[in-house]
């Protein structure tokens, strides 16, 4: 038996320059519960623009993340920069204690934060994706 579980699917998430994220979801997604563990929070974004598409990630997917406040370097993860923009991107934690985030399209610089001047919060860890193919 195949148990259907509901997670919350926010406003797009920005794989390009970023964008806001409203604090209410603006819809439900179906996901079967096998790919999901027990006790942990999920919840899903829409994929906007084409920075992360050396991960398979694509502007209309819809990407499933798992409610996390830490990622180890390398990890891919949503993340949000002075509570306003959005983004998913690939976490680095570099030994001057500044944050990188990078893409995974060539076309994109990496978003430096330094979190002594910016709110920076990690917001979940990527887990997998529905792809909208046309």
């Amino acid at each position: 038996i195949i148990n259907i579980v509901k997670i919350p699917l926010y406003d797009h998430i920005s794989c390009g320059t970023g964008m806001f994220v409203d604090e209410q979801p603006e819809d439900y997604i179906a996901v079967p519960d096998k790919y999901l563990k027990a006790g942990v929070e999920y919840f899903a974004n829409t994929a906007h623009g084409d920075s992360m598409v050396g991960k398979g990630i694509k502007d209309g997917d819809v990407l499933v993340f798992e409610k996390v406040s830490h990622l180890e370097n390398g990890q891919i993860g949503a993340f949000c920069i002075d509570n306003e923009s959005a983004y998913c991107k690939i976490y680095r934690c570099l030994p001057n204690g500044m944050i990188m985030l990078e893409s995974a399209n060539d076309k994109y610089d990496p978003i430096m934060v330094d979190v002594a001047n910016e709110c920076f919060r990690i917001i979940g860890k990527y887990k997998f994706k529905f792809s909208v193919e046309q």
